[in-house]
């Protein structure tokens, strides 16, 4: 499992956890700022913004491989996704 979670953020833009702390990091940097965003700023951006695109594609992923009985034990339970 370990293995397979890793292969989900193999690349940092697409680790969840580091593009919340570079992308809150750039908001603080630009709500501070008196100019528009740098190119590298945009860059940074727009890199992470297409990393978590690529996380969340893999993600969906998941219920319906190796781990398919185990996205469902909650469904099982009665635990939904909105929490009722």
């Amino acid at each position: 499992m370990r293995a397979d979670r890793e292969r989900l953020t193999a690349v940092r833009e697409e680790d969840p956890g580091c593009a919340g702390s570079v992308r809150a990091s750039l908001a603080a940097d630009l709500e501070s700022a008196d100019a528009s965003p740098t190119a590298p700023q945009r860059e940074l951006l727009a890199a992470y913004e297409k990393g978590m695109a690529a996380f969340a594609s893999k993600w969906t992923t998941v219920p319906a491989g190796p781990y398919a009985s185990l996205a469902r034990r909650p469904e099982k339970l009665g635990i939904t996704a909105d929490g009722r």
